[in-house]
């Protein structure tokens, strides 16, 4: 296989296969959190926040996008759905 062709295979895998696009660990989405919050008007802590959210409930945007407040018990941290 040549250069070329591996490196199609490797995007058509990654195409294919989601889990290939995860980030690697949780430093990492530490440093995703921070960038989106440097770039971001006013460094809003906000952004990181839902990014870290997102990462660590593995819930889809339209979930995270749809929380309230009141969705989280923070008492016994369930997250109702």
């Amino acid at each position: 296989m040549t250069g070329w062709q591996k490196l199609y295979k490797q995007t058509e895998d990654e195409l294919l296969g989601p889990h290939a696009l995860a980030l690697p660990d949780r430093e990492t989405h530490f440093a995703l959190a921070d960038a989106l919050v440097a770039a971001s008007h006013d460094q809003y802590r906000g952004w990181g926040d839902v990014v870290l959210f997102a990462a660590c409930t593995a819930a889809r945007i339209g979930k995270v996008s749809g929380c309230r407040v009141g969705d989280i018990d923070t008492t016994q941290w369930i997250w109702t759905v």
